[in-house]
Order: structure tokens, then C-alpha cells, then sequence
């Protein structure tokens, strides 16, 4: 008997087919479902390739590689990479698209010394010796310099790199706190030039200090060898004002202004020194005093020079510093930093007033760092000392000035006179011995810093003073003769002259 419904018999049972139907219909489209997913499942599936590895030929003997950039760290491509063994090149090996080159095809003997040279057009050479105590794989790094960077021109290309006579030159250059001077310029050289333009040529080899401050060259046996080393804009490091040299500056070739450490005549394996305690920013001296009248009265107007002297090398510096600024109780100061010196100096100071009264003082080995004067007076009459000398000068046609000259350095019949510039004595040096009335020999006419200028030069004995007055206290006459200017060539100097004396 069927449950009580408000539907009739025939409604009610199908609703009850319909509810199955659906049901089995339902499992149905389940079972297709899990039977399609299994047939992808197969298709997606597949078994992965086996890849088989190609294992590196062994090479035999000693294998260098490496990498080739320039100072820019840009790779160097096509670049010619040169071996060397027992004296003959053994092959080469040209760079690829990312600066690298090897040795695979190059039989390299292990245990024996090799030499890498590069040789290119636009960079300065570069040669590598290899230790040959150390066997096997190598990898050598090498930066190239382009010619552009470098310092000085010169000539670096070694007419047989492979040469086994060739000595290894090398050393690391550091600051005082013992950082690394990276990029510092480095020559070694043998022989010096000076060309037509004035241009000062050097025939040695030339390179960049590493990351590490270290640098190495191949240099000729028997030669007598100079180097010289300064820091680039392009360091890693803080340069303060005494970005100059961190060699040891013994010997100054051809008197250009560049200190040369001179190695000697090499023969065996060297070590270039560098200068000791290295600061970038200089030894700080500051001299000051103050400056009284004779009467005790603090001097307002007038003027304080001071001398230092110090050695550098086998050379003696000096510089000389002026200053008219004096403070209300005559209080004047110098302040100056010593890049290439550290130690005691020599002082000379001389101080005038406004009458031309004044006083010097002479003092041996000051103190590192400078001094505080004593309290000065100005009793000693100073007048006598400061004669005018003038000096007209015409070279060739093109160019003439005066000068005017403020000290003698030397009595008569002979006389130095040297004007001064910026602080820096020696620019214009009028200098004459022995005067006589009539015709005498110029010892020295030196015009112009030779090089700055195209019309500067330094005549030793090439010129002649005509004489015409010896009297009085005065020296008058005229110049004539020929001098080598920087860049004119051969120029005609004409000219006159008033030097007066006591």
C-alpha cells in the first residue's frame, strides 16, 4: 500500500522514474569523465630524452686562458694573443666576441717559462711572463691601456718579448694607511728624448697598477733604467690636493720637472720602490707672528715673505709665499701643504713696513708642521735693497713686453735678477757677470715657463749686452742675438735694459 500523498497513483510514480533516470544518468556521465581523463593522461605522458654529455678533451701540457679588456673594463675582441717559449714565438690565439683566448691549440711544455705579448695599434703594449714552477691550467687576465690614457708619449713595443734575458720589473704601490693605489700611471724607462715641438719622448714600457696597486714589466738587461709613478683621476681612492708622484723621485731627467727613481743598471729581477708613508693630501705647515714698527707699534701695512727650503732627492726646493695682510696687533700667518715632503725645513722670513723698515730672521730645521714666531720688529732699514730694474724685450717681430725687477740678487760688476711670479721664483732670470763697458755675454736669459708659452725660451750664452753706461748706479744697454723659442723655432731677441745698484 502506497504512502498517503495529495498526488494521484500515476503522478506520484513518475516522480519516482524520473528521480532514477536522472540518478543513472548522472553516474553515467561520472564514468566518462574519469575514463576521458585517464585516456589524456596517457597521451600527455612521455618518456624524456636522453641527453649524452660530451666529456672535454684533455689537453696535454701546460693550457692558458684568460680574458682581454681595456682600462674601460670593455672586452677586447680580435685581439692577438702571442706565446712565447725558449725565445720563438709558438703560436697565437685571437681573441673572441667576449675578450677570451686560449691555448688549446698551442703546445705549451709545462715546467718551462712562457710570455704573453699583445701587440695592438691602439693600446700600449702588453707583456706577461708566466712562473714556469707553476704547472697545468692557467688563467691570465689581461687589461689592455688605451693609448689615449696613457702618460707621456713613449715607445713601448719590445723588439723580441720571448727574449729570455728580459728582467721582470715589478712592485705594489699603496698609501700610508696601506690602501691600494689602483690605476696609478708607471713607466720605466731607458732612454729620453726631447722632440722638435718640446715635447719630452721616452723610449721604456708603460702601464696601469691593478686593483692590488701591482704592476710588472719585461725590461733589457744591461740597461741603466729610471721609473716614475702618479696617481690617475680614475683611482678608487680620496686624492686631496697632493695628487703627484709616489715614487721615490731621485734624479731629475732633463730638468722637465719629473723625479725619476733611477733603478741602476738592471740585471737581475727588481722590485720598484714606492715613496714611504704616501699622503694624498700633504703634510700641513702653517708659520705665523705677529709684526711691530721699531717703536713697539703693530705694523698695519706692509709686507712678510717666507722662504722654505727642503730636499727632494738629490735636488733642494724652494718656495716662497708673500702676503701684505696683516691683523690689528700685526698678526700675518702662512698656510701651505707639502705634497712631496714631510720633515724639517729651512726657514727664511722677512718682513717690511710700510717705511721700508723691517727685519729677517734665518732658521734651520723647523719643526714639522711650522712654527709660531717670535714677536718681530722692524729696525733695520731696507731701502737701499729695493732698486727698480727694467727689462724691454722683442722677440722676432710678433711679440714684446717689459718686466720689471724688484731685488739684485748680487752686487756689482755682476748681477742675477729673477722675477717673481705667483709666489714661484725663476720665470724671467736676467743674469750677467764681469760687466764691462761695450759688448758682454748674457749668462742667462730665461723668459717664460718653456712650453707654456710659444714664445718663452732659455738662452745660456747665445745672446750679448751692449753696455753704454756702467755709472751712477745704473747698467744700461741693449740685447741682441738669437734664441730657440718653445714652439717659433729660431727667433730674433732684441731689447734694452736699466739695472740699477748701490
Amino acid at each position: 500500500m502506497l504512502p498517503h500523498s495529495n498526488y494521484d497513483s500515476g503522478r506520484y510514480l513518475l516522480y519516482i522514474e524520473i528521480q532514477q533516470v536522472m540518478k543513472n544518468t548522472y553516474l553515467y556521465f561520472l564514468a566518462f569523465l574519469l575514463t576521458f581523463s585517464a585516456c589524456r593522461k596517457e597521451e600527455v605522458i612521455q618518456d624524456e630524452p636522453i641527453i649524452e654529455e660530451e666529456m672535454p678533451t684533455e689537453v696535454e701540457g701546460l693550457f692558458v686562458s684568460g680574458q682581454i679588456t681595456d682600462n674601460d673594463n670593455v672586452m677586447v675582441a680580435g685581439a692577438v694573443v702571442r706565446f712565447y717559449q725558449g725565445g720563438e714565438q709558438v703560436g697565437e690565439s685571437v681573441t673572441d666576441a667576449e675578450g677570451f683566448y686560449d691555448s688549446a691549440d698551442i703546445p705549451l711544455v709545462d715546467g718551462e717559462e712562457v710570455t704573453l705579448a699583445i701587440e695592438e695599434e691602439t693600446y700600449t703594449a702588453k707583456y706577461k711572463r708566466l712562473d714556469p714552477k707553476e704547472e697545468g691550467t692557467r688563467e691570465v687576465d689581461l687589461r689592455l691601456i688605451n693609448k689615449d690614457n696613457a702618460f707621456l708619449g713613449h715607445d713601448d713595443v719590445l723588439k723580441n718579448p720571448g727574449d729570455t734575458s728580459l728582467v721582470k720589473v715589478f712592485g705594489t704601490f699603496t698609501e700610508k694607511n696601506g690602501f691600494p693605489i689602483d690605476n696609478a700611471h708607471v713607466i720605466v724607462a731607458w732612454e729620453f728624448e726631447v722632440t722638435s715641438s718640446g715635447s719630452l719622448q721616452v723610449e721604456g714600457v708603460y702601464d696601469l697598477t691593478d686593483e692590488n696597486g701591482y704592476v710588472e714589466f719585461l725590461v733589457p738587461v744591461g740597461e741603466e733604467v729610471f721609473f716614475l709613478a702618479l696617481p690617475s683621476l680614475e683611482t678608487s681612492l680620496e686624492i686631496g690636493s697632493c695628487a703627484i708622484f709616489i715614487s721615490e723621485e731621485e734624479v731629475n731627467v732633463l730638468s722637465w720637472g719629473l723625479y725619476w727613481d733611477n733603478i741602476g743598471i738592471i740585471t737581475t729581477e727588481h722590485e720598484l720602490l714606492e715613496k714611504e708613508n704616501l699622503d694624498f693630501d700633504g703634510t700641513q705647515y702653517i708659520f705665523s707672528g705677529e709684526f711691530q714698527n721699531c717703536d713697539g707699534s703693530p705694523v698695519s701695512a706692509g709686507e712678510a715673505v717666507l722662504s722654505i727650503s727642503y730636499p727632494v732627492g738629490q735636488d733642494t726646493i724652494t718656495k716662497t709665499f708673500r702676503t701684505k695682510d696683516f691683523g690689528p696687533n700685526g698678526e700675518y700667518s702662512f698656510e701651505t701643504n707639502l705634497c712631496e715632503y714631510g720633515g724639517e725645513l729651512d726657514v727664511n722670513l722677512k718682513l717690511t713696513n710700510q717705511d721700508t723698515f723691517g727685519t729677517e730672521l734665518l732658521l734651520e730645521n723647523t719643526p714639522v708642521g711650522g712654527m709660531q714666531f717670535d714677536t718681530q720688529q722692524a729696525c733695520d732699514d731696507f731701502r737701499l735693497e729695493l732698486l727698480p730694474c727694467l727689462l724691454n724685450i722683442n722677440i722676432g717681430s710678433d711679440h714684446s713686453f717689459a718686466l720689471n725687477f724688484e731685488r739684485i740678487a748680487n752686487p756689482h760688476p755682476s748681477f742675477a735678477l729673477a722675477q717673481v711670479h705667483d709666489g714661484i721664483i725663476g720665470f724671467n732670470i736676467f743674469r750677467m757677470s764681469d760687466i764691462t763697458l761695450g759688448i758682454n755675454p748674457i749668462e742667462e736669459l730665461h723668459i717664460g715657463w718653456f712650453g707654456n708659452d710659444p714664445f718663452s725660451f732659455a738662452s745660456y750664452s747665445t745672446l750679448t749686452a751692449d753696455v753704454t753706461k756702467f755709472s751712477d748706479g745704473e747698467i744700461i744697454g741693449t740685447i741682441s742675438g738669437n734664441a730657440e723659442t718653445a714652439e717659433l723655432g729660431t727667433q730674433e731677441i732684441t731689447g734694452d735694459f736699466i739695472v740699477r745698484y748701490e
